[in-house]
């Protein structure tokens, strides 16, 4: 939410930061790897899961079963009732109090940051004459504030003779279109203490909104320690304290095996023997 106040020029700066995750993690948790892939999660009243949305949507459901109702503006199922306005404002005022959601990051994502500041509009003057959009004797500036004393400076001195005046409107305009939309105002302290007000302070604004930076962070979630990981560590923690290697494994099965085999040759001779000398 941005509160964009006439007067001023406003400057939001956007940055952004891109998330992706390894399609191996896929086989891991949700909640180890504290994000769920695209499909993993299934929400009820947006069609794409994201952070944003879920808690959204974790904070739509809880207010519903509290109030019954939901305004007519927010995502809701077809058969939920909408509200009366008195209720609609609680129920958005008590949308930022839900905090138990269990909502998790998206694996792939990007990540938006803003930064906003604004000033107050400066005075036309020959720093900024025919460079700011609101200062100028150009056609398209006819709007602004300095309009007229710019085309009265030019027009004296024969500097610019193609000025448009059709439909111009200047700084200083009528609060109402019509004498009839003035004489039925109710509040006529409103008619009575000026009939024109500045335009420039109560209806224009300046909004400029860029990137701050031509490229863009990236960052990738993988597991830290896999089990090919573990293996190669195992491996290399054995040959380096004991010599010990693959092949050394294998021959200890091996002779392992030939050892239990003899023995159990020996049992079974020793066993054929006594029978026969029983006999």
């Amino acid at each position: 939410k941005l509160n964009l106040a006439p007067g001023n020029g406003h400057n939001i700066e956007v940055g952004a930061t891109v998330v992706n995750s390894d399609e191996g993690l896929k086989n891991t948790d949700p909640i180890k790897r504290d994000c769920y892939f695209d499909g993993e999660k299934q929400l009820k009243l947006f069609q794409d899961y994201s952070y944003t949305s879920c808690k959204m949507e974790c904070a739509i459901m809880h207010n519903h079963d509290l109030y019954g109702c939901i305004p007519w503006y927010l995502p809701k199922d077809p058969s939920w009732k909408l509200c009366d306005p008195d209720t609609a404002m609680k129920f958005i005022k008590g949308l930022g109090g839900v905090t138990n959601c269990n909502c998790l990051q998206s694996c792939s994502e990007v990540i938006f940051t803003k930064s906003l500041s604004s000033a107050q509009l400066q005075s036309c003057d020959s720093r900024n004459f025919n460079l700011s959009p609101l200062c100028g004797a150009h056609e398209k500036s006819r709007i602004t504030a300095w309009h007229h004393s710019a085309q009265s400076i030019y027009n004296d001195k024969d500097r610019i003779n193609n000025i448009s005046t059709a439909n111009d409107v200047g700084q200083m305009r009528k609060r109402y279109f019509t004498q009839k939309m003035e004489n039925d105002e109710i509040f006529t302290n409103l008619v009575e203490d000026e009939a024109l007000y500045d335009a420039i302070e109560e209806d224009i604004a300046i909004l400029n909104v860029y990137f701050s930076e031509d490229t863009l962070i990236e960052f990738n979630r993988s597991a830290r320690y896999t089990v090919f990981d573990f293996v190669a560590a195992l491996g290399g923690y054995f040959g380096l304290f004991l010599g010990f290697s693959l092949i050394s494994f294998l021959e200890i099965i091996y002779w392992f095996v030939i050892i239990l085999s003899r023995r159990s040759s020996r049992s079974l001779h020793s066993t054929k023997r006594k029978l026969n000398s029983m006999q």
